[in-house]
């Protein structure tokens, strides 16, 4: 498989899962191999959350794309191993077997096998194993950032585009966010203003920022705009690069914090901009300090709006009051109801839709 196919890193992920197999785990602790496997498991979690980063990069980093053929082939290696294994523990465990005894556990089986198959699983095991950590050592240096166990919001790409046709009940949002951004001033220094608007998932708060950030009013106002996804593995130079080209419209190749820095501040000085920030999740106020040290000595009346769910980033990040999205009438979820339900067509013409869909029968709509 040609190593520049997109699908590779999910193809990795499928194949640490299955050498994570249930079986393969009771057969080796059977064995008392936890100490192995444990090793094993964690390096792999490693590697698995590495994996997106890498397949991001591979194609413009040839040091990513070696790293990327090694770590498939460790995984193949990986995946004979313990198939071998697993194969041999069934044949025994199948021999075992008399005509009372329909089971036999995998530690009875594993008493079975001569001293040299345990040692020479041990053996690979240790290998595959030390292979992996060396290619989980390596991240840092390929500079690949990594997303918490069990999290899946690396990053949620996000667009400025919106169609304003599909958006219902946040005329009053709307003009609270531009009210901040045409009135409200920092309150000392060259701060920039900074509007956190803050609501739980999936209530709105990415698409008032696209309808304020499109607003008419809102283009005449700003010189610049730039609107970034952030991911949730917070990192300034990532999203410092992020801005720039999303200000620029180039693509920058600057390799590290202080050239992409100096580069923005330069783009930004004496200019009025408007930054979106969409989805923040960081709570380290030095990382926040970091990042917005490129945004002194713009024009005055420069502004950051923050999308997050946390209340504690909003308070963190905001120079005003954050902005609170609630839920929308049951007038305007009907609305929406029906504008994604009928798109064109009208729910006139079958009132029995109307009656099965009424919002007044819906507890809670968002």
């Amino acid at each position: 498989m040609p190593v520049g196919e997109a699908f590779l890193s999910a193809f990795l992920q499928v194949l640490f899962d299955r050498l994570a197999s249930k079986n393969v785990i009771e057969v080796i602790l059977a064995g008392d191999k936890s100490k192995i496997l444990k090793k094993f498991q964690k390096t792999l979690l490693l590697l698995k959350a590495v994996l997106n980063d890498a397949e991001d990069n591979h194609l413009k980093n040839e040091a990513v794309r070696m790293w990327l053929v090694e770590l498939k082939d460790v995984a193949f290696d990986a995946e004979d191993v313990l198939d071998r294994f697993a194969t041999e523990v069934l044949k025994r465990r199948l021999e075992s077997m008399s005509q009372s005894q329909v089971q036999t556990t995998f530690a009875h089986v594993w008493n079975l096998f001569p001293t040299s198959l345990s040692s020479s699983m041990e053996s690979n095991m240790k290998a595959i194993t030390e292979r992996l950590a060396t290619l989980a050592n390596e991240r840092h240096e390929l500079g690949l950032s990594e997303v918490a166990a069990g999290c899946s919001y690396k990053i949620n790409e996000t667009s400025s585009m919106v169609n304003e046709s599909y958006i219902h009940g946040r005329d009053n949002d709307k003009k609270k966010i531009i009210q901040f951004l045409m009135e409200n001033r920092p309150s000392h220094g060259d701060e920039v203003l900074v509007i956190p608007i803050v609501g739980m998932p999936g209530i709105g708060k990415t698409t008032l920022a696209q309808v304020v950030f499109n607003d008419d009013e809102v283009n005449t106002h700003f010189e610049l705009k730039a609107w970034v996804s952030v991911p949730y593995d917070f990192d300034v130079k990532v999203v410092t690069r992020k801005i720039l080209e999303s200000v620029t419209c180039v693509t920058c190749d600057f390799n590290n914090l202080h050239q992409l820095q100096v580069k923005l501040r330069a783009v930004l000085s004496g200019k009025k901009f408007l930054i979106v920030l969409d989805d923040v999740w960081n709570k380290n106020y030095n990382e926040w300090i970091k990042l917005v040290a490129p945004f002194r000595g713009a024009a005055r009346g420069s502004s950051v709006i923050v999308t997050t769910r946390s209340a504690e980033v909003a308070n963190m990040m905001g120079t005003v009051e954050s902005h609170h999205v609630n839920q929308l009438s049951d007038k305007d979820c009907w609305s929406v109801f029906v504008q994604h339900a009928f798109r064109s067509k009208t729910i006139d013409a079958n009132q029995a839709f109307a009656e099965i869909g009424n919002v007044s029968k819906v507890d809670r709509c968002i």
